[in-house]
């Protein structure tokens, strides 16, 4: 069985404790909504039923949802890969392609190589990442497992964690390191290069993709 091998681990995207099985999930709040003048039909101050569900989007990424990048929910800007699992894939290539950052929307998964990957969760998730959790992986041709997963600074690889890679993009840029196709490994968004050669991230292949 195929199975990916580097020799180098590479820093830049995403760096858990076990797997779940991936897909959408909602946290909800209840909380009173405030009537106003113009609501003809909105009950007095008081009345039952004032309270109503406000429901924030999540996602929790499982082992299925780390696939071949060749697939055609990927898509490559620069060296790394994207795709939003809760259909916001417009939204998060505008900012993925902004000269200016912006915030990644909830369900956003990127890669820069096959054995590690953040995933974007709801708002709340985890406020030091940005809502980031941080996956390494084990890949084969068989497909993925989660070796580790988690927010803020819970989860490593061999250059250290995941959190403080990436912290040096800022908000801006919502912790994600930029990197230079035709320049090299990244410097953009304020990230330390990695200490590979272009040619060698660009050669990376993902032993799922037959």
């Amino acid at each position: 069985m195929k199975r990916a091998m580097w020799i180098v681990s590479l820093a830049t995207i995403g760096c858990s404790s076990g797997g779940s099985s991936g897909g959408p999930s909602t946290f909800v709040d209840a909380g009173p909504t405030a009537a106003t003048s113009s609501d003809a039909n909105a009950p007095e101050a008081g009345d039952a039923g004032t309270e109503a569900a406000i429901v924030l989007e999540d996602f929790d990424a499982g082992p299925a949802d780390f696939d071949c990048f060749k697939n055609s929910e990927w898509t490559a800007v620069g060296l790394s890969h994207y795709k939003n699992e809760l259909g916001h894939t417009a939204e998060m290539l505008s900012v993925a392609q902004s000269v200016d950052g912006g915030t990644f929307p909830v369900g956003t998964i990127i890669q820069l190589n096959p054995a590690e990957a953040m995933v974007k969760r709801g708002a709340g998730f985890n406020a030091s990442s940005n809502d980031w959790e941080f996956f390494t992986l084990d890949v084969s041709d068989a497909g993925a497992t989660i070796t580790a997963r988690g927010g803020g600074s819970t989860v490593s690889n061999a250059n250290g964690q995941c959190l403080g890679c990436h912290l040096p993009a800022q908000a801006a840029w919502d912790l994600v390191c930029g990197d230079d196709p035709d320049g090299g490994p990244a410097t953009a968004h304020g990230c330390t290069p990695l200490p590979v050669p272009y040619s060698v991230l660009a050669a990376i292949v993902n032993p799922q993709c037959p």
